[in-house]
Protein backbone atom coordinates (compact mmCIF):
# COMPACT_ATOMS: atom_id res chain seq x y z
CA UNK A 1 0.00 0.00 0.00
CA UNK A 2 1.31 3.16 -0.99
CA UNK A 3 0.55 5.00 2.39
CA UNK A 4 2.69 2.92 4.22
CA UNK A 5 5.87 4.72 4.37
CA UNK A 6 8.58 2.01 4.04
CA UNK A 7 6.61 0.29 1.31
CA UNK A 8 4.88 2.95 -0.28
CA UNK A 9 8.25 5.17 -0.88
CA UNK A 10 9.70 2.81 -3.90
CA UNK A 11 6.06 2.83 -5.20
CA UNK A 12 5.66 6.41 -5.35
CA UNK A 13 9.21 6.86 -6.55
CA UNK A 14 8.09 4.31 -9.55
CA UNK A 15 4.92 6.02 -10.33
CA UNK A 16 6.68 9.36 -10.33
CA UNK A 17 8.98 8.58 -12.29
CA UNK A 18 6.59 6.73 -14.85
CA UNK A 19 4.47 10.31 -15.07
CA UNK A 20 7.54 12.18 -15.29
CA UNK A 21 8.47 10.00 -18.45
CA UNK A 22 4.95 10.69 -19.77
CA UNK A 23 5.80 14.87 -18.96
CA UNK A 24 8.47 14.67 -21.02
CA UNK A 25 7.60 12.64 -23.50
CA UNK A 26 5.06 15.03 -24.43
CA UNK A 27 6.66 17.90 -24.86
CA UNK A 28 6.85 19.09 -20.71
CA UNK A 29 9.35 21.38 -20.19
CA UNK A 30 11.42 20.79 -16.73
CA UNK A 31 11.76 24.60 -14.92
CA UNK A 32 8.94 25.84 -16.87
CA UNK A 33 6.87 25.79 -13.56
CA UNK A 34 3.88 24.43 -15.47
CA UNK A 35 1.33 23.15 -12.75
CA UNK A 36 0.77 19.32 -13.65
CA UNK A 37 -3.02 17.87 -11.93
CA UNK A 38 -2.65 14.00 -10.74
CA UNK A 39 -6.05 12.30 -10.88
CA UNK A 40 -6.69 9.37 -9.27
CA UNK A 41 -10.03 7.60 -8.14
CA UNK A 42 -10.25 5.44 -4.51
CA UNK A 43 -6.44 4.02 -4.21
CA UNK A 44 -5.18 6.09 -7.03
CA UNK A 45 -6.20 9.23 -5.00
CA UNK A 46 -3.11 8.45 -2.28
CA UNK A 47 -0.90 7.10 -5.06
CA UNK A 48 -0.93 10.78 -6.57
CA UNK A 49 -0.18 12.15 -3.35
CA UNK A 50 2.54 9.87 -2.76
CA UNK A 51 4.04 10.65 -6.48
CA UNK A 52 3.86 14.47 -5.83
CA UNK A 53 6.62 14.36 -3.31
CA UNK A 54 8.99 13.27 -6.20
CA UNK A 55 7.69 15.43 -8.82
CA UNK A 56 7.68 18.31 -6.50
CA UNK A 57 11.62 17.37 -6.19
CA UNK A 58 11.92 17.84 -10.11
CA UNK A 59 10.56 21.46 -9.05
CA UNK A 60 7.38 20.66 -10.65
CA UNK A 61 4.24 22.46 -9.50
CA UNK A 62 1.72 19.38 -8.46
CA UNK A 63 -1.99 19.22 -7.63
CA UNK A 64 -3.93 16.62 -7.08
CA UNK A 65 -7.56 15.73 -7.52
CA UNK A 66 -9.12 12.85 -5.96
CA UNK A 67 -12.25 11.47 -6.94
CA UNK A 68 -13.26 9.03 -3.60
CA UNK A 69 -9.90 8.77 -2.76
CA UNK A 70 -9.00 7.11 0.57
CA UNK A 71 -6.03 9.43 1.70
CA UNK A 72 -3.44 9.01 4.61
CA UNK A 73 -1.44 11.96 5.97
CA UNK A 74 1.18 11.01 2.82
CA UNK A 75 4.39 13.53 3.14
CA UNK A 76 3.12 14.07 -0.28
CA UNK A 77 1.04 16.99 0.78
CA UNK A 78 3.82 18.89 2.08
CA UNK A 79 5.19 19.33 -1.11
CA UNK A 80 1.11 20.10 -3.30
CA UNK A 81 -0.10 23.29 -4.56
CA UNK A 82 -3.43 21.94 -3.87
CA UNK A 83 -5.38 18.86 -3.07
CA UNK A 84 -8.85 18.89 -3.91
CA UNK A 85 -11.18 15.94 -2.65
CA UNK A 86 -13.78 15.31 -4.68
CA UNK A 87 -16.33 12.53 -2.53
CA UNK A 88 -20.05 11.23 -2.45
CA UNK A 89 -22.06 10.62 1.39
CA UNK A 90 -22.69 7.79 0.56
CA UNK A 91 -19.02 6.23 -0.42
CA UNK A 92 -17.91 4.75 3.00
CA UNK A 93 -14.08 4.02 1.92
CA UNK A 94 -13.16 7.49 1.21
CA UNK A 95 -14.03 7.98 4.62
CA UNK A 96 -12.11 5.35 5.86
CA UNK A 97 -8.52 7.61 5.69
CA UNK A 98 -9.70 9.69 8.54
CA UNK A 99 -10.02 7.21 10.38
CA UNK A 100 -7.59 4.69 9.94
CA UNK A 101 -4.29 7.10 9.61
CA UNK A 102 -3.66 8.87 12.98
CA UNK A 103 -2.30 11.90 10.97
CA UNK A 104 -5.68 13.11 10.33
CA UNK A 105 -7.08 12.84 13.48
CA UNK A 106 -8.01 15.68 14.79
CA UNK A 107 -5.47 15.84 17.26
CA UNK A 108 -2.72 15.33 15.07
CA UNK A 109 -1.20 18.93 15.12
CA UNK A 110 1.95 18.35 12.78
CA UNK A 111 1.10 15.99 10.94
CA UNK A 112 1.19 16.54 6.90
CA UNK A 113 -2.72 16.35 6.73
CA UNK A 114 -3.31 19.60 9.06
CA UNK A 115 -0.24 21.31 7.49
CA UNK A 116 -1.92 21.27 4.37
CA UNK A 117 -5.20 21.95 5.73
CA UNK A 118 -3.81 25.15 7.63
CA UNK A 119 -2.35 26.43 4.78
CA UNK A 120 -5.43 26.29 2.79
CA UNK A 121 -4.40 23.68 0.42
CA UNK A 122 -6.91 20.86 0.98
CA UNK A 123 -10.71 22.10 -0.59
CA UNK A 124 -13.12 19.37 0.22
CA UNK A 125 -16.23 18.93 -2.18
CA UNK A 126 -19.50 16.65 -1.97
CA UNK A 127 -20.65 15.42 -4.72
CA UNK A 128 -24.02 14.61 -3.80
CA UNK A 129 -24.94 10.57 -2.53
CA UNK A 130 -22.40 8.33 -4.31
CA UNK A 131 -21.42 5.24 -3.70
CA UNK A 132 -17.62 3.66 -3.93
CA UNK A 133 -18.81 1.19 -6.62
CA UNK A 134 -21.82 -1.19 -7.29
CA UNK A 135 -24.68 0.88 -7.90
CA UNK A 136 -24.87 4.92 -7.98
CA UNK A 137 -21.82 5.47 -7.77
CA UNK A 138 -18.95 8.10 -9.63
CA UNK A 139 -18.80 6.66 -12.88
CA UNK A 140 -22.01 5.06 -13.22
CA UNK A 141 -23.93 6.40 -16.68
CA UNK A 142 -27.23 5.16 -15.34
CA UNK A 143 -28.27 6.75 -12.29
CA UNK A 144 -29.50 10.31 -12.95
CA UNK A 145 -29.26 13.30 -10.07
CA UNK A 146 -32.07 15.70 -9.81
CA UNK A 147 -30.61 18.12 -12.54
CA UNK A 148 -31.17 15.69 -15.08
CA UNK A 149 -27.29 14.43 -15.36
CA UNK A 150 -25.85 10.80 -14.87
CA UNK A 151 -23.83 10.78 -11.84
CA UNK A 152 -20.41 10.13 -14.33
CA UNK A 153 -21.32 13.55 -16.27
CA UNK A 154 -21.56 15.30 -12.47
CA UNK A 155 -18.04 13.36 -11.50
CA UNK A 156 -16.28 13.90 -15.00
CA UNK A 157 -17.96 17.82 -14.87
CA UNK A 158 -16.55 18.13 -11.11
CA UNK A 159 -13.00 17.55 -12.36
CA UNK A 160 -13.59 19.57 -15.23
CA UNK A 161 -14.48 22.63 -13.29
CA UNK A 162 -11.49 21.94 -10.92
CA UNK A 163 -9.31 21.62 -13.97
CA UNK A 164 -10.26 25.11 -15.65
CA UNK A 165 -11.03 27.02 -12.02
CA UNK A 166 -14.91 26.94 -12.02
CA UNK A 167 -16.92 25.88 -9.31
CA UNK A 168 -17.88 22.67 -9.34
CA UNK A 169 -21.95 22.45 -9.30
CA UNK A 170 -22.89 19.51 -6.65
CA UNK A 171 -25.76 17.14 -6.84
CA UNK A 172 -28.50 18.07 -3.66
CA UNK A 173 -28.11 15.87 -0.76
CA UNK A 174 -31.77 14.27 0.04
CA UNK A 175 -32.18 14.91 3.39
CA UNK A 176 -34.01 11.59 3.87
Amino acid sequence: MCAERHYGTPGSSRTAQQALEALLRNGYVLGSNTPVTLIGWSGGGQIALGAAWFLASAKIPVNVISLGGMLSDDVGLDRIQHLTHLYGTKDPLQRLGAILFAGRWPGAVGSPWTRAIKAGRITMVQLGPMQHNVTAHYFDPATVAPDGRSYLQVSTDAIAAVLTGREVKVVPVDPA
